[in-house]
This record gives structure tokens, C-alpha cells and sequence, in this order.
């Protein structure tokens, strides 16, 4: 949305040793030099492979190829990864990804899923209003070894099963080199970033890498209010990262990685652009605020914000441990354990509005916090034991394991969603009907006429999954290669939630607070509803290779995709829970390679997909009479097809 302009400072500590030499055997300098005609290494199906050699479409980006096309963001990768999107309506901070049109609506498990050093990011909570958790907030895209972006369904091998794919940051590795770098960057908006790293041999057996990335910009968004920031979707984060490799013995290795992020910022909004008339539901509001900002010669990106508090905060750490025992020349076994915690926290103004009634300021959506509950505060355990191998010959190679995780809440986490009021203190509701007001006082004061509505939510969830697999590929000929994996997974998912509305008063008798009652009026007197959802599903691969030359690989694909059923807490009745999503998926593609006076890649893939179940959030108008006015839910809708 905005062109950025950095300039950049390299410094080099101590020797160049990051300058690797072509000829290099180390994995993670071959990963980085398709420049210098090296074969791309990539990690597509838990093990390293030659990208040319994968039956995968794969997008790989170095950490020279991120820092030259300034990737810092979510939205960055996506600009330059055909058929990968973003969602970013509520900011950077809790972006979700879509591929192939695999689209992931809040309050339904991720359709892509996102790993870190082979493990998948921490959870969110699943009663925000807002997807939180499982994804790649900001301080992700510095000091990697690359980025891949897996496309099509990756549930056989990875551990959180996805229907749309998968995107793997690998981080850089510590070596046995001393050297590291310092950038720094300055930019409009008051772009100010510095990065770097330091890599230390320890010893004979033991390495360290320390990296920091910090970054502070003014948001590009102006809001001409007064009220609240005056700037919105800004950026101010700090990303910290230590990796210890120690070699417990000559086949023995321990690989520690402890990631730290911190982000806070103003928040975003949504830009007002068009207007509809009053469509015989009383004024409009929107077509006057346009006329007024037209009027004012108002710049495209001036935004209306009528929320005196808004801010976006992350924080996030994880660690990661993996254990790899070289056992034989033909076994390795590998145990990644990991732990991490996730707390966020959102108060914005979905829609940029500065309507007015009687004066005073009228908000049409937010989304709000109470003291000292968070929006989500998650923590999320991995275990994974992986054993891969492969026969004397060489003609079968093969891995099996079993997977567990574990998100558990760390306290109680909520938000509360405000329309059509006026708010002076949204956190300790302090707010105004005023259309309600002017209604019930046009009618004589006699009934009650609400227009405006204050719900909360506030609760846990918790949720749990087991996988076991095994995939193996066999050689039939020195050309043509089969593939077969399976995997069956088990899920459950649980939430206990109280949601309240708050009746703010409208007749001039009513002048106490404003009136709580339960949103689903069956849960009388606590407004508390406990939730359960169990799934499970097994998941496949068959994938016929062929290989009529080692610069050409044909190939033959299908999967079965799955995606977890869940819980929605604050879905309609009869729809807060809803079943798994799944998707056989057909692929036939083509990976070349030529080099002579031109040298090149050059990879097409074909694909069809149809869903059974697919998970996806409507709206729903309440009845006359309702304490709100709508509600959204997640819907298994039935069948789809997606193809190109």
C-alpha cells in the first residue's frame, strides 16, 4: 500500500565468513545459492531434497533473495507468491493465509499452516472475534536460512493437519565460523530498523547464534478525527532469537532454538470509500461523512477513527528442542519438542466512520478489551518422535511417527463488540444509545427503543491432537518412483464461554447502569455454555514420479486433505460447533531445468480440488426482539470445487 525506500548499512564483524565458498557442502549454504547454479535444497517433505526433485509446488525464498525485495511482512511474502494471500483486516499482528483459495475464516482452524524449525506455530484462542495465533506476526523474516511455501494439502508428514498447505521458515543454522552482520535501515514514515547477528563457536562440539531484529514506523494511515492515534497501522516490534547446537556425541546432535517477539502499535482500520442511500431504514450516515470528507479535499489515506483507545499488542515466545540420532548410515531418529506462549490483545475500529448523531460521535463497529483480560493468551505443547530411513540400495526410502499437542489456556481471554453507540470509555463501558434514545423519546417515552448493542465474551478453550504416520517412496525403475504415505489424526476441541449484552438505558427513568442479560437467554442466570468437539480422520498420499532425465521430473498426485472440526461459541443456536473440513486434491505437474547460453527452471502444476464440508462463516440476522442484532457462525456448507 505504501513504496518504502530504505537505505541500507552493512557491517561485517570480524572475517567474512558468511561469504561462503560455491562449492560449499553445507546444507544451509546450498539452500542459499541457486545464483551460483547450486541445486536449491528445500525441506518439502521433512527431509532434504533437491527442489527439481520434489512432487510439490514449492516457492523458495533466501534470506539474500528476502532482504533484496524487502519482505518484512505477512502481506510482503504474499505480494510475490502467486497464490498465496493474506488476510490482514485486523492488522499485522494477526494475519491468516489463504493458497489456492483455501480460505481461512475466524473461529475455524487454519487451512495453512505455518512452522518454525519443523514446528507449527503456537494457537490462539478460539472465542476472539479476530483469528489470533498460527500464524507469522511481525520479526519473522529475518536471519532465515529460507522460506518455503507448500501449496496443496501437507497432512501426511506435517503435524497440524491443513487442507490449503504449508509455509516453513528454516532459520539459520549455528556453524562453526565466528562472524555475523549489523543492518540497519531508515525509511519514510519515520522507518527506523536495525537487524543483526552474531555466530559463536563455543567449542569443538558446541555453536551459538544470537539474532535481534527491532523495527519502529510511523502507520501510514492519518486519522483526521482527533480521537485517539494519529496515525494507524503503524509498526513497533522487537524479535529476539538464540540457537545453541551442541554434539552430544559423533552421531548425536541437540538443537535449541528459544524465539522471543514483542509488538505493540496503534492498530489498523478499514477506509470508508463508498456510500448507499437509506434504503428505508432511516438515514444515512455514510453518504454525509463522504460529502464532508470530499469537501475537506480529505487524502486517500486520512481514515476516520472514533475510538479514543485502540492499540494491537503481541506477545509471543516459543522454544524449540530437537534431538537428531544418526543410529546407522540407513536410520535416523529425530524427537522436536517444543513450547511456546501466545498473548494478544486488540481494540480497533473495524470501519473508519465519523457519523454523527445529536452531536455527538457514533461508532458502527469495534472491537474492545476489558482490564486486564487479554484478547488470547494461549500456551501450546509439541512432541514428535520421526524415524527416517532408507534400504541398502537405496530404492526405498522411508519415515514414520507420531505427533502431540496440547493448547491449553492461561487464563481467562475475551473481547467485546460495540455498534451503532457512543463511547466516551469503551474498556469500563462507558457509553450512550443515543439513537436508541431519540427513538424511544420520538414514541413518547413509553417503551423502551434500543437501537445500539454492547455484547462480551469471555471464557477458555483448550484443544488437543494426535497424529501417527508413515510415508514411503520406492523405486520401481531407475525413472519412475511411487509414493504412498497415511496418516490418521484424532482432535478435540472444548470451550467455556459467558456472554453478556449490556442494555444501555433509554428512558429517562433509566439512569443506573447499563442492564446485563444473556445473550442466549437459555443459559439464565450464568450466561455460561460449555462446549465440546471431537474429530478425527485419516489422511493419504499416492504420487507416481517420473524422471526421463535428471534435468526433467514428471509427476502424479493425490491427497486427501483434512481440517478439524471445532467450536464457535458465539454462533447462533445449533451453531457452535461444526464438523470437519476435508478435500481430495489432484495434482499433475512438470519440474525442467536447462542451462547452457540461458540457464533456468521451468515448473507448471495443474490442480483440482473438491471439498466436502468446507467450513465457512455466515451472517445471521437475529428475530425481532433479539438482545443483538446479528450474530456470525461457522457452517459446514456442503460441497465445492476449486481448480487451476
Amino acid at each position: 500500500m505504501a513504496l518504502l525506500a530504505t537505505t541500507c548499512l552493512a557491517l561485517t564483524i570480524a572475517n567474512p565468513a558468511f561469504a561462503q565458498d560455491a562449492n560449499t557442502s553445507t546444507p544451509e549454504a546450498a539452500a542459499e545459492e541457486d545464483a551460483s547454479g547450486n541445486d536449491i535444497l528445500v525441506t518439502a517433505r521433512r527431509t532434504e531434497e533437491r527442489l527439481q526433485d520434489v512432487p510439490v509446488s514449492v516457492v523458495v525464498f533466501n534470506q539474500q533473495r528476502i532482504t533484496d525485495l524487502n519482505i518484512i511482512s505477512a502481506q510482503d511474502l504474499a505480494n510475490y507468491t502467486p497464490s498465496l494471500t493474506v488476510n490482514t483486516g485486523f492488522g499485522g499482528d494477526n494475519t491468516t493465509f489463504a493458497i489456492r483459495g483455501f480460505v481461512q475464516d475466524f473461529g475455524t482452524p487454519p487451512s495453512v499452516g505455518v512452522y518454525f524449525a519443523d514446528v507449527v506455530a503456537p494457537r490462539g484462542s478460539g472465542i476472539s472475534a479476530f483469528p489470533t495465533g498460527d500464524g507469522a506476526g511481525p520479526g519473522s523474516f529475518f536471519d532465515l536460512q529460507n522460506v518455503q511455501v507448500l501449496r496443496g494439502p501437507q497432512g501426511t508428514l506435517f503435524g497440524r493437519n491443513t487442507t490449503g498447505g504449508a509455509i516453513l521458515f528454516v532459520p539459520r543454522k549455528p556453524d562453526d565460523e565466528f562472524g555475523g552482520y549489523v543492518e540497519a535501515s531508515i525509511g519514510n514514515y519515520d522507518l527506523r530498523r536495525v537487524q543483526g547477528a552474531v555466530n559463536l563457536p563455543l567449542g569443538e562440539n558446541v555453536r551459538l547464534r544470537v539474532a535481534a531484529d527491532h523495527q519502529n514506523r510511523d502507520g501510514f494511515l492519518r486519522n483526521y478525527t482527533g480521537i485517539g492515534p494519529d496515525d494507524l497501522a503503524d509498526l513497533n516490534y522487537t524479535a529476539l532469537r538464540a540457537s545453541l547446537v551442541i554434539d552430544l556425541a559423533p552421531n548425536l546432535e541437540n538443537y535449541l532454538i528459544a524465539n522471543y517477539l514483542d509488538s505493540h502499535n496503534n492498530g489498523t482500520i478499514q477506509k470508508l470509500i463508498g456510500c448507499a442511500p437509506a434504503l428505508g431504514q432511516g438515514p444515512s450516515f455514510a453518504c454525509p461523512q463522504l460529502a464532508a470528507e470530499q469537501a475537506a479535499n480529505r487524502g486517500f489515506y486520512e481514515v476516520a477513527s472514533q475510538l479514543p483507545q485502540t492499540g494491537s499488542q503481541l506477545e509471543q515466545f516459543q522454544f524449540i528442542n530437537t534431538t537428531t540420532w544418526r543410529a546407522s548410515d540407513l536410520v535416523t531418529i529425530k524427537n522436536i519438542l517444543s513450547y511456546g506462549e501466545s498473548e494478544s490483545s486488540l481494540a480497533i475500529a473495524l470501519n473508519g466512520v465519523n457519523w454523527r448523531f445529536g452531536g455527538q460521535p457514533l461508532t458502527f463497529l469495534t472491537i474492545g478489551t476489558f482490564p486486564s483480560v487479554p484478547s488470547a493468551s494461549q500456551s501450546t505443547f509439541t512432541e514428535e518422535l520421526q524415524i527416517q530411513g532408507r534400504s541398502s540400495d537405496d530404492r526405498l526410502e522411508y519415515q514414520f511417527g507420531g505427533y502431540h499437542e496440547t493448547s491449553d489456556p492461561q487464563g481467562q481471554s475475551g473481547n467485546t463488540l460495540s455498534s451503532l453507540l457512543s463511547c466516551t470509555d469503551l474498556l469500563n463501558l462507558q457509553c450512550s444509545d443515543v439513537i436508541g434514545i431519540a427513538r424511544t423519546q420520538a414514541a413518547g417515552n413509553t417503551t423502551a427503543i434500543r437501537a445500539g448493542n454492547l455484547s462480551s465474551t469471555i471464557g477458555t478453550t483448550s484443544s488437543r491432537s494426535i497424529g501417527l504416520y508413515g510415508q514411503a517412496s520406492y523405486a520401481l525403475t531407475d525413472q519412475l518412483k511411487l509414493t504412498a504415505g497415511l496418516r490418521y489424526t484424532w482432535d478435540r476441541n472444548d470451550s467455556t464461554t459467558t456472554r453478556i449484552s449490556y442494555r444501555f438505558p433509554v428512558l429517562p427513568s433509566l439512569t443506573a447502569a447499563p442492564q446485563q442479560v444473556c445473550v442466549d437467554v437459555r443459559l439464565v442466570p450464568s450466561c455460561t455454555e460449555t462446549l465440546e468437539q471431537k474429530s478425527s480422520a485419516p489422511t493419504w498420499l499416492l504420487d507416481l514420479d517420473y524422471k526421463p532425465s535428471d534435468d526433467v521430473l514428471l509427476y502424479l498426485k493425490y491427497a486427501r486433505g483434512y481440517r478439524s472440526g471445532g467450536v464457535f461459541p458465539t454462533g447462533p443456536i445449533g451453531f457452535r460447533t461444526f464438523r470437519p473440513e476435508r478435500v481430495d486434491a489432484y495434482e499433475a505437474g512438470l519440474k525442467s531445468s536447462f542451462g547452457s547460453a540461458v540457464r533456468g527452471t521451468f515448473n507448471f502444476a495443474a490442480f483440482y480440488n473438491d471439498f466436502a464440508d468446507q467450513q465457512l462463516r455466515l451472517v445471521f440476522t437475529a428475530v425481532p426482539g433479539a438482545p443483538v442484532a446479528s450474530a456470525t457462525g461457522v457452517v459446514n456448507v456442503g460441497q465445492s470445487r476449486i481448480w487451476g
